[in-house]
């Protein structure tokens, strides 16, 4: 026995607690599967299905998830699993199982599991029968509806597709309950039973128009926005449930562990991609690094080149990009030097005539005035730089 909920509400509208809402509905089903708790979303900025899952009551690791905290999510799906079949310590084997595109939650017992596997020609991520249905749906290549009747089990069924973004899908197959009942807001709330609605709504302070109704057996459902588009009546393949036994019921049988034979899976955290999504991403990943690798191989090329012609000139080692780089630093520095001493010199000249009229009269320069650029005697003790102004005055021979 595992417990099922979830939502789906439209994209625009009243406020909405989502995020109350999804943490309500986990408590709400704790009593039904207390071995691990899992939640799959939409993300709306994307549009790819994402999910999270951890070994552990709801009550003690539900707050752990986004999906708890994010008010913006427009489908949420929520699972606590009692196992049954497959260790919940190992995370694998947990809820949601996934395939690719394919984010799953169940409730039941598949008897076919192996069966199925072997005709679809998929290998195991991990021990849990689960994944045997969502591996149908991602590899089965016809309408949901139509491949459920494939499947021998008695099972409730919520699932995200990303390659229909937005879209939840929902499924009784037969003997497990499944519930769905409308909002005042528009939106559909449903899970495995009708108390665990209630109570959830209660507690996130969600209005509920009339009261939840349960889905008959055989039937699949696609709600969009929070409305019911699309009902579909099909044919399961009516066999005995097999008996759970009472280890099982008290939580104290021992699981088998493992992580089956190495089949596809994508950690809790990275989005859901449909196959042919995943097969694209790759393939552009792949000629990136190959154009890269190109890029890298050309200018390695290139160098060598360089490097052969300079030595069959006898010319010089060419200069490595670090002392190309000091080289015209240096030469910015003394173009800068240079062009500040001309300005400087420049704005001298232009007031000259006003510091020759300041001047003393034994302080002027004589009437034959030496040309710029004449040395005077040198001196042989030490003496400091001249400032600027004092070399202008001695170029001019205004000196005392």
């Amino acid at each position: 026995m595992c417990g099922i909920a979830g939502y789906s509400r439209r994209p625009a509208g009243q406020t909405f607690p989502g995020a109350d809402l999804a943490l309500a509905l986990a408590l709400a089903i704790e009593r039904r599967g207390p071995h691990a708790t899992g939640y799959a979303w939409t993300d709306p900025a994307e549009a790819w299905p994402y999910y999270w899952k951890s070994p552990g009551k709801a009550s003690k690791v539900a707050t752990d998830c986004e999906a708890t905290e994010r008010g913006d999510l427009r489908t949420v799906l929520v699972h606590t699993r009692w196992a049954t079949q497959g260790d919940p310590r190992d995370n694998v084997n947990n809820h949601p199982v996934i395939a690719p595109g394919i984010v799953l939650t169940h409730n039941g017992v598949v008897s076919n599991d192996a069966d199925l596997f072997r005709d679809l020609g998929v290998k195991r991520a991990g021990e849990v029968d689960s994944e045997a249905i969502a591996a149908l749906l991602a590899y089965g290549g016809d309408e949901p509806w139509r491949l459920l009747e494939r499947v021998d089990c008695d099972a409730a069924l919520a699932w995200l597709n990303a390659d229909e973004p937005g879209v939840l899908h929902l499924a009784r197959v037969v003997g497990r309950p499944l519930h769905v009942a409308k909002t005042k807001g528009g939106a559909l709330v449903y899970a495995s039973t009708a108390t665990a609605i209630r109570q959830a709504c209660d507690a996130a302070r969600v209005r509920l128009d009339g009261t939840p109704r349960a889905v008959p057996e055989g039937t699949y459902l696609r709600v969009e926005g929070g409305r019911v588009v699309r009902q579909e009546k099909f044919r399961p393949l009516r066999k005995p449930t097999p008996k759970v036994p009472a280890a099982w019921k008290a939580g104290t049988h021992l699981f088998r562990g493992g992580s089956g034979s190495g089949g596809w899976y994508a950690p809790p955290g990275e989005p859901v991609l449909s196959q042919w999504r995943r097969d694209q991403l790759d393939a552009d990943a792949m000629l990136r690094r190959a154009m890269q690798k190109d890029d890298a191989e050309a200018a390695e090329r290139q160098a060598r080149e360089t490097r052969a012609r300079w030595e069959s000139m006898g010319q010089p080692k060419p200069e490595t990009k670090a002392e190309r780089k000091a080289r015209r630093s240096a030469e910015r520095r003394d173009r800068f030097r240079r062009e500040a001493e001309r300005d400087a010199l420049a704005m001298l000249d232009a007031r000259a005539p006003e510091r020759a009229e300041a001047r003393p009269p034994s302080a002027r320069p004589p009437a034959t005035t030496p040309q710029r650029g004449t040395e005077g005697p040198v001196s042989e003790a030490p003496r400091r730089k001249p400032s600027l102004l004092a070399t202008w005055d001695k170029m001019h021979g205004w000196q005392d």
